[in-house]
């Protein structure tokens, strides 16, 4: 596995990810309307300007199997997607291991997020801890059901 920094012309695919992530892992958690409005319509402008400034990705044999983000101003962990058919595979894990390392590398004691209900056992396997159910504002006018989460970092 190879991680490294998205750039602009990787946009379009991590989208595409992203949207397939969704669709495979919050089905069932989510009811299927917000889902289709999670997921509907193009790639913004703005998206594609936070990946080739914020995102990594976690290739392996040179394909993108996996996304993650960090804003190193707050901790915050965002946009942990990997690709339906890579799930399993330690592609998560890999990304959580390498944004920790950032957030060591930038003098940071805790990261959070804000999980959806679906990823809250991964997120707790890794070390986060959360339980309460929160609503998380989505920037496409959705409200969603989530669990608050931190991680204190050693």
């Amino acid at each position: 596995m190879l991680i490294r920094r998205a750039t602009q012309e990787d946009a379009q695919t991590l989208f595409d990810l992203r949207n397939a992530a969704i669709r495979a892992q919050c089905a069932g958690h989510y009811p299927a309307t917000d889902l289709e409005k999670w997921t509907a319509g193009p790639m913004s402008d703005a998206f594609a300007r936070n990946m080739a400034t914020r995102c990594h990705v976690v290739e392996v044999g040179g394909e993108i199997v996996g996304m993650g983000m960090l804003d190193l101003a707050n901790g915050q962990v965002d946009a942990i997607f990997v690709r339906p058919d890579a799930m399993g595979q330690g592609v998560g894990r890999a990304m959580m291991r390498f944004i920790e390392q950032q957030a060591r590398v930038a003098g940071l004691t805790q990261l959070c997020l804000d999980s959806t209900l679906n990823a809250a056992l991964f997120y707790r396997s890794v070390g986060f801890c959360g339980e309460v159910v929160s609503v998380y504002q989505s920037p496409r006018g959705i409200s969603l059901a989530c669990i608050p989460m931190t991680k204190q970092l050693a």
